[in-house]
């Protein structure tokens, strides 16, 4: 039985070794736009380096507020609050111009215990060439990392949305995070 096994998987082999790419090919992607592909419009992305993820917290003492995109699968580049109870969550694109709808996931929770309201913008600032980013996942939250849902008070056409904060951790991500 063995043996019949590990020969069906021999007669795959040179499919298998068919598929993959010669040394030379380079990786193109295609721009989306408008919800249609423009099959002819490929834009050679192998020479652009990857902006990398830097973990850490963002902690706002003076409003006894912590952020933070420090676990699989964070990312808030920048935080900052503009006033009071308000703060805007930075998130730029990884490789422009591959995807203008930058990913976004982070914690949040209260330094001092105290429940608060707070109002959070989703910020997508200009990329290279000043290009900008576009807002395209409706927020998820979760308070343990495993169940998640949509979160119901948002407002899509200015990326705002408020929550309230505790001393346990809130999770917002762009998608439900699975690590």
């Amino acid at each position: 039985m063995r043996i019949l096994f590990f020969l069906l998987l021999l007669s795959f082999a040179p499919t298998i070794e068919a598929l993959e790419p010669p040394p030379n090919v380079h990786v193109a992607t295609t721009v989306w736009a408008g919800g249609k592909s423009d099959n002819n419009a490929s834009i050679d992305s192998s020479a652009k380096a990857t902006k990398k993820q830097q973990y850490r917290d963002f902690l706002f003492e003076d409003q006894g507020i912590a952020f933070s995109n420090h676990f699989p699968g964070g990312k808030a580049d920048r935080i900052t609050s503009p006033e009071p109870g308000v703060f805007e969550v930075f998130s730029e694109m990884e490789n422009f111009p591959i995807n203008d709808s930058a990913w976004y996931a982070f914690k949040i929770w209260s330094l001092d215990g105290v429940k608060k309201e707070i109002t959070i913008r989703l910020r997508y600032p200009n990329g290279d060439n000043g290009y900008k980013g576009s807002h395209r996942y409706w927020p998820k939250i979760s308070f343990n990392k495993k169940k998640w849902s949509r979160l119901k008070s948002f407002d899509e056409e200015t990326a705002t949305l408020k929550l309230r904060v505790e001393n346990k951790p809130i999770w917002v991500s762009a998608q439900e995070l699975e690590t």
